[in-house]
This record gives C-alpha cells, structure tokens and sequence, in this order.
C-alpha cells in the first residue's frame, strides 16, 4: 500500500504541474502516513488551492479594500434566524482568500504546504458518501425524481428532526461562516446559493466551487434559492429509526430549498449536492444538464467532453490550442 500510495502521489504532483495554470481550483487527496490521528484515523488530505496559480480569483475584489469589521456580521443580520439558528456569536460572511488563510491558520485547521496550497484532514471520508445521500420524499417534487440506487427517499419528519438537530447546534458554536454566491454563470438558470458551515476551510472550498459576486450586491438583501447547512461535527444516533443506512446524513428538502449534512466532513457533498438541485431545477426549465467539460476552437467550433467522475473529462478539454470553456 506504502509503494502505491507513493506512486500516487508522483503522478498527483506531475498532473498538478500540467493543470495548475487553468486556475480556479486545484483539488486533490494526497496519500500521507503521517497525517493519521487518533481524531482522523485515514491518513488522507484534501488540498485546496488558495491562489489559483496563474488567474486572480474570478470577480474578487481586492481584500485590502474590504476590512475584515466588513466580513463579521450576525446571525440576525443575515436572517439566520428563519432556519432555526440564533447565536449572538460571530459570524463571518463570504471572507477573502486572504481573510481565509489568517482563520484557517489561526484555529489550526490543516497546513500550508511547499507551493502555499492548504492541506487539511477530512477524516475518514475522502469522497462522497452516496449511500448517506437522500431526499425528501413529497409532493409535488416526488414525481420528478428517479428513486432507486442513486436517489434514496426519506420522509419529511426525518429531515425535519435532522435539520432541528442541526441548527440546535449551531446554536451552541463559537463562530460561523456564510457563504453567498452563485452556481452557474447565466442570471436566467444559475441557483443563489448560500452554504453555513463551522469550519473556515469549508467556506474556503465552496468559495472556490461557486461564483462570488461583488461583496456589496450580496452584503444585504441577498435572496438564496437554496441553503446547505453544514453540521458536520453532528452524527445521527437514531440512524435506524429514521431508516438511514448509517450515522451519516446528507439530505435534501426541494420544497424546503434547504439541505443539512452531518457525520461528514468531506466538501465535496455541498458542491455535488448543489449540482444535484442544478440538475433538478433545469430541465424543469427546459435547459439541458450535462455531466460534461467543454472547449472551443478559434473557429467558434465547441467540442462536448462527457463522462462519469474520473474519466478524463477535464484532462482531454485542456486543449493548448483551445479555450477550455466550461
């Protein structure tokens, strides 16, 4: 295992060199036998770049512009309080790469590695839990989902047990922070999202997934279509009573437009699960959803990559002599 977990991390650091200068996000789960602990017992870390290694951050404006007393800001300011959350402690609203490596440092949620890439433990989840993953079985969006394997359904007392049991505590933490942004670039399709999570560097992930806005068009008055609240440090104890297949939970409310997540602290459940509700909302609303990367070329011809998870997708579209589009 030792040998191959080496190979791994060979062909990791060679396939970052290539892709690094595409910019926007650099993700990776990098083997390390020194990084297993008696909290984290799989010794795995996901890195998440903090500087795109060529591109600024898309539409970021500059931090020194933006004092972090701008960042800090209440739950009853940002309405938290409609979801059950009341906490009179701070909060920290849509935070600058900058502001995000000071708290990431300063509450020791992982490490900075040789080329400034952040590296933290996410346990004992280094993907997706697809069998902890449901949503809520009722009218009128039950006749629009595909139950079986993929979509598991669970009723809407679960979800409103699990939700309580979140937000309760979210209600005891001693910081938070709130992500506001966009999935999706055209203002006819694209969802407002907005994501509460305890942990900086998850507010760093999902900073990098989504679109950040301009901090004044969303610093008041910002109108999520859909909510993840991110408990990840809650278990469910009742998991067979509520019918789950374990501890962990993943579920989501489309009547609701709210989804809660607890057991793990994996980041990639809030980026899959907001694309899930994408390929929901759209073809409801006549836009085709594609599990695809796209390029073109300077002839205005587009080439369409599509593919499970892994396959190839983004290595075949980053094209030298095209436009990686999409």
């Amino acid at each position: 295992m030792a040998g191959r977990n080496a190979t791994y991390a060979r062909l990791l650091s060679i396939f970052l060199r290539w892709v690094g200068p595409l910019g926007g996000l650099c993700l990776a789960f990098a083997a390390d036998p020194h990084a297993a602990s008696s909290h984290f017992p799989i010794g795995f870390n996901l890195l998440i770049s903090i500087h795109p290694p060529t591109l600024p951050p898309p539409q970021a404006p500059s931090s020194k512009s933006r004092s972090m007393a701008q960042h800090e800001t209440t739950t009853a300011a940002l309405n938290l309080g409609a979801l059950g959350i009341e906490n009179g402690c701070k909060v920290f609203h849509n935070l600058t790469y900058e502001q995000l490596a000071d708290h990431e440092k300063k509450y020791n949620e992982g490490a900075f590695v040789a080329n400034g890439t952040f590296a933290v433990d996410t346990g004992k989840f280094t993907g997706r839990s697809p069998k902890d993953k449901f949503i809520v079985k009722q009218e009128p969006s039950q006749d629009n989902v595909w139950w079986g394997e993929i979509n598991h359904p669970t009723s809407p007392e679960v979800f409103d047990t699990l939700l309580a049991k979140a937000t309760k505590y979210f209600s005891t933490v001693d910081r938070m922070y709130v992500f506001d942004g966009h999935c999706g670039v055209n203002e006819k399709s694209r969802l407002n999202v907005r994501i509460v999570t305890e942990l900086a560097w998850q507010h760093h992930f999902v900073t990098n997934m989504f679109i950040r806005p301009e901090f004044a068009s969303i610093a008041e008055n910002f109108k999520a279509d859909f909510t993840i609240i991110n408990a990840c440090n809650i278990v469910d104890e009742d998991w067979q009573a509520h019918g789950l297949h374990s501890e962990v939970f993943v579920i989501f409310n489309i009547e609701k437009h709210l989804a809660v997540i607890g057991g793990t602290f994996y980041g990639g459940e809030m980026k899959k699960g907001i694309f899930s509700m994408m390929n929901y909302y759209l073809p409801l609303n006549g836009v085709m959803a594609m599990h695809a990367s796209a390029n073109i070329g300077k002839a205005g011809d587009t080439a369409i990559f599509f593919g499970l998870s892994g396959t190839g997708k983004t290595t075949l579209s980053a094209d030298p002599k095209r436009e990686l589009i999409g």
